[in-house]
């Protein structure tokens, strides 16, 4: 028992104990604050300000490139798009002057009869995401009809 009597009465172990004591608990902290700024979320991001938001009811306007194959025509008081219009959200500034948004080009060079195509919606603005909007647009197409050549006139004989 004489041992345990030598460290529980001297005070200069006890002293380096204590002092050992601290040095492990100040370097357990510190490596703890590192591995907690190691997993935590990066600061937040500051994203710039778009002025006030809002939402607006715009008709679809098809947009054509090219023309029928020869022989066909496009009927255009027939184009129809489904739905008519698209209600689009965005910042205000980008609805200045907008009434209607249009379709990606749609070409026309290879269709000779009516079909209904799935249309992407143009970009209007970056911070509008169109990406994922479609509208089936219904093209008809007619075989166009011919002009029947002019009837030869009996001409009057000048006597």
């Amino acid at each position: 028992m004489k041992p345990w009597k030598a460290l529980s009465n001297n005070l200069f172990i006890k002293a380096i104990a204590l002092f050992l004591a601290i040095v492990a608990w100040a370097v357990i902290s510190s490596e703890l604050k590192k591995e907690m700024q190691k997993n935590s979320p990066p600061s937040p991001v500051v994203l710039p300000s778009y002025g006030k938001m809002m939402s607006k009811k715009l008709f679809v306007k098809p947009v054509f490139i090219g023309q029928p194959p020869e022989g066909y025509e496009l009927v255009l008081d027939q184009v129809k798009a489904d739905p008519q219009a698209l209600v689009i959200a965005g910042p205000s500034l980008i609805f200045d002057g907008l009434e209607k948004i249009e379709t990606e080009p749609i070409d026309l060079s290879k269709i000779k009869k009516t079909i209904v195509y799935e249309a992407n919606i143009k970009p209007i603005a970056p911070s509008v995401d169109t990406s994922r909007l479609t509208v089936n647009v219904t093209i008809p197409i007619r075989k166009a009809e011919k002009a029947e050549p002019a009837q030869a006139q009996p001409q009057e004989s000048k006597e």
